[in-house]
């Protein structure tokens, strides 16, 4: 998956693949503060007055979700405005803007951000999410980053974000289609590459209504690094300029490899009263009705493995008040992972009656209801459910677990991995049921036969290792995007 030569970055009608852009200098690059031009389309006027009308009919729902939440407002909503901090330009450095939705593109991101800055010292970099939890995992992960909030896609938000910015490269992870971001940075001679990038079928489907419009933004992007052919297929499909699409793997294998938790799960356990050899199920980023799913599957399950423990991580951490609800009528003790960050030992943090088991009263049912724990979590796991799978969602990244070596039940709606799903469940690390119903007899087959699990396990790890390198091969894609040019 060698990265095919670029076409010059912003000449949609040269001839594709033959003309390579300039390798980066080895010199200092000079930096020129940017007049970011009013109206760099006519077709930014038309996506404005789309936004307005659309604002108009969602302000109702907003209004209300905004309700309680003032403090967060505080800075999201003047960042979402385009006011963020006006970046520092120490020494008059070149600036590389990462942006990443939510938490899974910030992982994804977080290690070509590191190697980027090795490679490149010279370059300041900055990291934008959209989603709440996403800031807070970004500001974690890059604590000496500048880390604000993505503009909203009006063109006023767009081009004071850029003028705060100055950006000289931006990366969009998986793919991030904003118009109006898209249109002024190509106009203030910013370079746009996609990194990851993917298209579902479905999403595929709603853009070739719109191919005419979208072939001119798609035209403004420099680089298109999707994670597979099929994926650069349907981009060009979309009309992208062939000549900018190559494909370079999917990130989120590099993501998940390596990385030791094994005193994490250990202290965990220890505090949650676990004994050595208690089997550990871990259902990860669940969603509404899985739960359900999970605490039925749990409870039937505990009659024949009695020390069986449960973690449920739901993806969405605002809705763990509704799960504890359920846990509670299912008569389950309960500790949610704040609390027992708290100092509260897990008996005395538990809620609700106790189920006595062999040896002893049962330990509670673990509810984490933090960010940025989860890949942590899966390493106390015995056997792991991917949530976003029973339902029609797409599924959640199943990648992670299996890294660490654990055995993995997903359900049939895996196509937002449909690649780490086909490796996996092909090489025997991870198991797909048709239903709910099949959840738990998929779980109770390999808490039956625990080295049987131990190498599904292991096939899995082994499995993902061999798709590393994608990173490596964005890395040198971007920098051909880092060359001095001519500024309009």
């Amino acid at each position: 998956m060698n990265a095919a030569p670029l076409p010059p970055p912003h000449d949609p009608a040269a001839a594709p693949a033959t003309v390579p852009v300039p390798a980066p200098a080895a010199a200092p690059i000079a930096v020129a503060c940017r007049r970011v031009p009013a109206a760099p389309h006519a077709l930014s006027a038309v996506i404005d007055l789309i936004y307005a009308m659309l604002f108009i009919l969602t302000l109702p729902y907003y209004a209300a979700k905004a309700l309680g939440r003032r403090e967060m407002l505080k800075s999201l909503i003047p960042e979402r405005l385009g006011y963020v901090p006006e970046r520092r330009r120490a020494g008059g450095r070149p600036c590389l803007w990462v942006h990443a939705v939510s938490v899974g593109e910030v992982i994804v991101v977080r290690t070509l951000v590191r190697r980027f800055r090795e490679r490149h010292p010279d370059w300041e970099v900055v990291v934008s999410t959209i989603t709440e939890t996403g800031q807070e995992v970004a500001r974690k992960s890059f604590p000496d980053l500048q880390v604000f909030y993505f503009p909203l896609d009006l063109s006023a938000a767009v081009r004071r974000c850029l003028r705060r910015i100055r950006p000289d490269v931006v990366l969009l992870a998986e793919l991030e289609i904003w118009p109006n971001f898209i249109l002024h940075a190509h106009a203030a001679g910013v370079r746009v590459a996609v990194v990851n990038g993917r298209v579902t079928e479905r999403s595929l489907g709603r853009y070739l209504w719109i191919r005419g419009a979208l072939a001119r933004i798609l035209a403004c992007i420099d680089a298109l690094a999707a994670q597979d052919e099929v994926f650069a297929v349907r981009l060009r499909a979309m009309g992208t300029p062939p000549g900018r699409v190559v494909v370079t793997g999917n990130m989120k294998f590099d993501a998940v490899v390596g990385g030791n938790f094994g005193e994490y799960g250990k202290d965990l356990a220890r505090r949650l009263g676990y004994a050595p050899g208690d089997p550990v199920w871990v259902g990860g980023s669940t969603h509404e009705r899985e739960e359900e799913a999970v605490i039925a599957a749990y409870r039937s399950l505990r009659g024949e493995f009695p020390r069986l423990r449960l973690v449920l991580v739901p993806r969405h951490p605002e809705r763990c008040g509704r799960v504890e609800e359920l846990l509670r009528e299912a008569e389950l003790p309960v500790v949610r992972k704040s609390r027992l960050d708290g100092g509260a030992p897990a008996s005395a943090a538990a809620a609700g009656p106790a189920n006595a088991v062999a040896g002893g009263a049962s330990p509670p049912v673990l509810l984490v209801d933090t960010v940025g724990e989860l890949r942590s979590v899966y390493s106390v796991a015995t056997v792991v459910f991917v949530g976003g799978s029973l339902i029609r969602h797409g599924g959640q990244n199943l990648m992670e677990p299996a890294a660490l070596g654990k055995p993995v039940v997903c359900g049939p709606h895996m196509h937002n991995f449909a690649e780490g799903t086909e490796l996996l469940v092909g090489a025997g690390g991870a198991v797909q049921v048709a239903d709910a119903r099949g959840l738990a007899g998929a779980v109770r087959a390999w808490l039956a036969d625990p080295a049987a699990a131990e190498r599904a396990g292991a096939a899995g790890a082994r499995a993902l290792l061999g798709r590393a390198g994608a990173t490596e091969r964005n890395l040198a894609l971007i920098e051909r995007l880092l060359a001095p040019r001519a500024l309009a």
